[in-house]
């Protein structure tokens, strides 16, 4: 294993309030968190190099005010893009059809969550 060494003035330690072993553990975890905010490790990854286990890496990752997730707005397009493709090869094989983006709702049906995709007809009970 390589070493790193980092000096300071003594001084610094009576005002962070810590021990150099104390300081040492801040050090690699915050160079953990920085990587990993920067996309350079994973979270794994960084816990392993912070020397602290996925939850407590996690953990530190709130109190920074880092995302756990890498993906970004981008990311999340692009896969939008993707499953739409996806559909559409799939429904030109005939495999399956593409849920259609907007359903036409009669009467009183509403549509139910976007993740079932499914009308329903809703009953008025006062109705006669």
């Amino acid at each position: 294993m390589t070493r790193v060494q980092v000096e300071f003035d003594s001084d610094v330690f009576a005002t962070l309030r810590r021990s150099p072993e104390e300081v040492a553990r801040e050090i690699r975890l915050a160079a953990a968190v920085i990587w990993y905010a920067q996309g350079r490790v994973s979270q794994g990854r960084a816990a392993e190099l912070a020397g602290v286990s996925r939850a407590e890496f996690l953990d530190a990752l709130s109190e920074s005010g880092v995302s756990a997730s890498q993906e970004t707005l981008e990311d999340l397009g692009e896969l939008d893009i993707h499953r739409s493709w996806e559909y559409r090869s799939q429904a030109s094989r005939g495999s399956r059809q593409k849920p259609s983006q907007e359903t036409e709702l009669k009467g009183n049906e509403k549509l139910d969550t976007p993740g079932k995709r499914a009308a329903r007809r809703t009953v008025d009970p006062l109705a006669g």
